[in-house]
């Protein structure tokens, strides 16, 4: 039986399988430490309640180093060419393309037991007008896949938001909130972002968080003054555009959160939103 060479992350703070790329002439021997040692059992249980019929024993594969200094590892069979495993790594999650294999054809070893976001479509509103201006905004929700967490399911949750002034006036706020749903799963922190009041010129903000480990990534172009506003309860969270003055300009507001529900629950948000202002003084 032929075995298919793979790479597997034995750096991760959650026992979560992940590819990293296999780069040639720089192998080199892993010592492993007991964490590490856990993670593998963790790994192999994952591979055998995924691919039975592959019955991958990853004691049988030789650990190398694939890149100096990096947290990765690959595990392949003595005498295999480290650079079988095709692999790619980005800001949403690690995917990996392997060799076709004769004991599950088409089947990508390593697909089902890599944790990575799946994102919903985007819900965006119908434009929202008050005395002052007018809001475009936006709600999407992301689901961690293949977690290999049993007690809690891992989401995270993004809202966004365009507002600017009508013509004789000016905007001096404009908020996005939301809450969780009553009825809904309990919710329990895992991330948030922007995590601090931040002002300034015009500027990229981040909004990257981290849920089970897997990072989302994410900024806006924030201008004047960020102000956030982060309740216990998880999911209760705002986030202000404050300025002195905004007249007839476009005015971003964003911000993740990443919560954990019980197995098996779904989560759900209240959201609210608002501008305020002033009349714009005749020049």
């Amino acid at each position: 039986m032929r075995k298919a060479a793979f790479a597997i992350s034995v750096a991760l703070v959650a026992p979560l399988l992940a590819v990293l790329p296999a780069t040639a002439g720089v192998a080199a021997e892993l010592t492993l430490d007991s964490g590490s040692e856990a993670f593998i059992e963790a790994a192999q249980e994952r591979i055998d309640a995924s691919f039975p019929e592959l019955r991958v024993d990853l004691r049988d594969y030789r650990v190398v180093k694939n890149v100096p200094g990096d947290e990765g590892a690959v595990w392949i069979l003595p005498g295999a060419s480290a650079e079988a495993p095709s692999v790619t790594a980005d800001s949403s999650g690690f995917q990996a393309t392997l060799p076709s294999l004769a004991q599950a054809p088409g089947k990508d070893l390593l697909a089902a037991a890599v944790p990575t976001m799946s994102w919903q479509a985007a819900k965006c509103a119908a434009r929202w007008t008050n005395t002052y201006g007018w809001m475009d905004r936006c709600t999407q929700w992301g689901h961690i896949v293949n977690d290999g967490d049993s007690s809690r399911d891992h989401w995270v949750f993004k809202t966004y938001a365009t507002c600017k002034s009508l013509a004789d006036w000016n905007i001096q706020t404009c908020t996005l909130s939301s809450k969780r749903t009553i009825a809904t799963g309990l919710q329990y922190w895992e991330d948030w972002a922007p995590r601090a009041d931040s002002s300034g010129n015009c500027r990229t903000v981040s909004v990257g968080v981290s849920a089970y480990g897997v990072s989302v990534s994410g900024s806006y172009s924030a201008c004047d003054q960020v102000d956030i506003t982060k309740g216990a309860a998880a999911g209760t969270f705002s986030n202000t555009f404050r300025t002195p003055s905004s007249h007839l300009q476009e005015r971003s507001v964003q911000y993740q959160l990443a919560v954990g529900v019980p197995q098996g629950t779904l989560p759900g948000m209240d959201t609210s939103w608002g501008i305020t202002g002033y009349l714009n003084a005749p020049v």
